[in-house]
């Protein structure tokens, strides 16, 4: 009732909900205490309802142990991958933990590419056109080179940005 208000506690399937999710948590040593954040990152920060923040916490929380982030951070990346790079819940999730091994393979520190892929989410609805694999690769590259992905998202725009003062340099030497 703290958390979701007195009438959103009336509702029968929320509360079945809640219990199923208390217990899931518990299965993997936290609590409710510990799902409730991941609930309200994807419903205030990305426009989940209630229910389905309830139903998508504890495989997040799973997903997020396995691959080193905190609850936080897992719920971030899982609404930055579903609702801007427009992924489904389990392709988001497939998706984290391929990113994860591939960062791995490829010589990447994989829990700080995950990392910044939860924390650039306006870099990614600019730059990446909906495609998972290029957002996989570019964030991989990135920590290879030391960078994140607003990094080079800076970069891009910086060279965008020059390319314009050019074009309007000769236009205005034709003119």
């Amino acid at each position: 009732g703290k958390n979701f208000g007195a009438i959103g506690m009336n509702s029968e399937k929320f509360r079945e909900q809640m219990w199923a999710t208390r217990e899931g948590a518990a299965a993997l040593g936290q609590n409710l205490e510990d799902a409730v954040p991941v609930m309200t990152t994807l419903t205030e920060g990305f426009g989940f309802s209630r229910n389905e923040a309830a139903e998508l916490a504890v495989s997040i929380m799973d997903t997020s142990m396995a691959i080193g982030l905190s609850n936080d951070e897992g719920a971030k990346l899982f609404g930055t991958l579903t609702k801007v790079a427009g992924l489904s819940a389990d392709t988001a999730q497939d998706f984290m933990k391929q990113t994860a091994l591939l960062a791995e393979a490829s010589g990447a520190a994989p829990t700080a590419v995950m990392k910044d892929i939860a924390r650039s989410s306006e870099t990614i609805a600019k730059f990446t056109a909906k495609s998972p694999e290029h957002l996989m690769k570019a964030a991989i590259q990135a920590n290879r080179l030391g960078m994140t992905l607003d990094d080079v998202g800076r970069t891009a725009e910086g060279l965008l940005n020059f390319q314009d003062s050019l074009n309007a340099e000769v236009e205005a030497s034709a003119s």
